[in-house]
């Protein structure tokens, strides 16, 4: 299998810390990005994670700049419309 460069898209707030040290994973609100994220690396990709706000910039400066071969989108909305997410 290939290894690729995963952009991993999640809610600015769900962005899990680089050293999870000290945190609960067992109730922490990033623990899907986190669990994701980490077995992707886990299987031999390098994953970026890249936390979306209200703009989209983010998205467009890291292919830019970082040039993945593919992108996981974990948003489940985008402006507070459920809809929206796939569109990213």
């Amino acid at each position: 299998m290939r290894k690729l460069r995963i952009l991993a898209l999640m809610h600015n707030g769900l962005v899990p810390p680089e050293d999870v040290t000290g945190h609960d994973l067992t109730t922490a609100d990033w623990r899907m990005e986190y669990d994701v994220s980490t077995n992707l690396r886990a299987l031999g990709h390098e994953v970026l994670n890249v936390g979306i706000g209200e703009d989209l910039g983010a998205i467009r400066k890291s292919i830019d700049e970082w040039k993945p071969d593919i992108a996981f989108n974990m948003l489940e909305d985008f402006h507070d419309v459920g809809v929206f997410d796939q569109n990213i």
